[in-house]
């Protein structure tokens, strides 16, 4: 768990900090991820992780 002034509290699974994407959920913390394809993952996110 990290806080910050802009996010606020939020869990953290990222690794690369350049590659980040953080997830604001209708019920719990705000979620960090960093992923390895960044402009692949986005679409696939949007769609709902559908392909």
């Amino acid at each position: 768990m990290f806080r910050t002034k802009g996010v606020g509290t939020f869990l953290s699974y990222g690794t690369d900090a350049k590659k980040v994407f953080l997830i604001h959920r209708t019920k719990g913390l705000p979620v960090a991820i960093s992923v390895s394809e960044p402009d692949e993952f986005m679409p696939y996110y949007m769609k709902g992780g559908q392909k």
